[in-house]
């Protein structure tokens, strides 16, 4: 036992790499078992296959390596499924598997080889045509050479995915020091036509020559230095091409003549650097680099137009939610139907005036309105009548209160009335004032443009805040619970 620890430890130590690990250890597994043939597989359950990745052979009983077979079909499926470790009797044990029966297999050894994350990589295996007896302590000494292996293989991944990682950090450190410039620019910049001029402008101070040039109300305009405010770029052509980010045009006919006659050197090289917005050519750079065979140039570009398309992304995008913002502002505190202030503004309202309350102002009243049988005029007059109903509610509610008090719509059919009290007028008689003038305003024939309606009134509770409340919603709640005692008291006078 102390020989094969130092055969092992010395295994461990010296491989190179999981293929001499394993291939010493599936040595040592031999001597140990004398079966014609151990292995080391992998298994895909992604494909449903194990693969034969290492085998040792010096029987009969050959076991190829890189051999692919259906992990459903195979004794390490049957073994692990049944937590079987040993079988001198491979027929008789799982005479379903076609692959036992195809080797003629007698004897078979199996365990797993999980990985640190616990996932399953493959299986360790012993196998032999003829009966084989089994030592005690095989299975602990085949479970520490699973254990090795998996060891190994997490060691070679972790080092793999560093490798990797460093290579991918390398690369993009050179990409961002070639790209600070540009990035910094745009991500300064205010709109994308002044990024693109602070971009020429870099690209011409390391001796690029080039334009810029962005699509006006006739067509596409050159941005750049000095020029005729009127000349118009015939760049509609590029409308048409089939480009990505970044388009090398050499020798374009359609493009030296303009470029000539813009006062700029030709170049047989010339870089097209387009601005997209939501799939539209908003504009661009035509550049003619100095060095055309350096990789870091296209990289640039590319980076150049990405970044100066997502500016003008972002650009697009602040105006619309700036025009989206002051379209809610508009209609954040009111209600679309009736142009009443909706709940929310009602509630803001309502606790102003009850924290004046509390500074030794006057108190308010509240009146709450539900307009009973709503849904029988929905249902009667359709929707339609049931919308204009609730307008003409509106506009007779404010029209019936003074203009420095507040009517809203704060549900379906519930309105919400908040008058600022007089200290002269005694409160029960204000409210008793009120609650007439409400019922009348709301009781009687609606001549809607739909349908003619007949209204017996609503159901309404109208109560004055005390000295020390300062919750609206608490409010709200008092003068709804007196809405319903009213509610209560109609339907049984009825």
């Amino acid at each position: 036992m102390l020989d094969l620890l130092r055969r092992v430890a010395d295994s461990v130590q010296r491989a190179p790499d999981t293929e001499g690990l394993t291939r010493t250890l599936l040595t040592i597994l031999q001597e140990l078992t004398a079966l014609e043939s151990v292995y080391l597989t992998r298994i895909d359950h992604g494909v449903g296959e194990q693969t034969i990745l290492f085998a040792n052979n010096s029987g009969q009983l050959q076991i190829p390596e890189s051999v692919s077979v259906p992990w459903s079909d195979t004794l390490c499926r049957w073994a692990l499924a049944e937590s079987v470790f040993h079988t001198d009797d491979v027929g008789g044990r799982w005479p379903e598997s076609s692959a036992g029966q195809a080797l003629g297999l007698q004897t078979y050894v199996s365990v797993p080889v999980y990985l640190d994350d616990g996932d399953l990589f493959g299986t360790l295996c012993g196998a032999s045509c003829e009966r084989v007896a089994v030592e005690d302590g095989l299975r602990e000494v085949m479970i520490l050479f699973s254990t090795l292996i998996a060891h190994q293989v997490a060691r070679e991944e972790r080092t793999r995915s560093a490798i990797l990682r460093a290579e991918s950090a390398e690369t993009q450190l050179q990409e961002l020091e070639l790209l600070a410039d540009v990035l910094e620019t745009c991500q300064g910049a205010g709109h994308y036509s002044a990024a693109m001029l602070d971009i020429l402008q870099r690209f011409r101070s390391k001796g690029w020559i080039g334009m810029v040039f962005l699509r006006g109300n006739i067509g596409f305009e050159r941005l750049d230095q000095e020029h005729d405010p009127d000349l118009v770029v015939p760049f509609d052509w590029l409308e048409q091409q089939q480009y990505s980010t970044v388009e090398w045009l050499p020798g374009a006919v359609e493009v030296q003549p303009l470029w000539e006659a813009l006062g700029l050197p030709w170049a047989r090289h010339l870089a097209l650097v387009p601005v997209f917005s939501e799939g539209r050519l908003l504009g661009g750079l035509l550049l003619s680099p100095v060095l055309v065979d350096d990789f870091r140039i296209e990289t640039l570009l590319r980076s150049c137009s990405s970044a100066l398309s997502q500016l003008a992304e972002r650009v697009r995008t602040l105006i619309r939610l700036q025009e989206a913002n002051e379209e809610l502002s508009l209609h954040a505190l009111h209600d679309v139907l009736t142009d009443l202030p909706n709940r929310r503004h009602m509630l803001e309202a309502l606790e102003r005036m009850l924290a004046a309350a509390a500074r030794n102002g006057p108190p308010v009243h509240v009146a709450f309105i539900d307009l009973d049988r709503f849904k029988a005029i929905n249902d009667d007059h359709g929707h339609e009548a049931g919308d204009a109903f609730l307008h003409e509610v509106g506009r007779r509610l404010a029209a019936t209160v003074r203009a420095s008090d507040l009517v809203g719509r704060i549900g379906g059919d519930e309105f919400l009335v908040i008058v600022q009290s007089n200290p002269e007028i005694h409160a029960t008689l204000e409210r008793a004032g009120l609650l007439r003038r409400l019922r009348a305003a709301l009781t009687g024939d609606y001549d809607l443009p739909m349908a003619a309606i007949p209204y017996a009134g609503p159901s309404i509770g109208i109560i004055t805040s005390e000295p020390d409340e300062l919750n609206g919603i608490s409010v709200v709640k008092r003068a709804d619970a007196v809405m319903y005692a009213d509610k209560a008291m109609r339907r049984a006078s009825n």
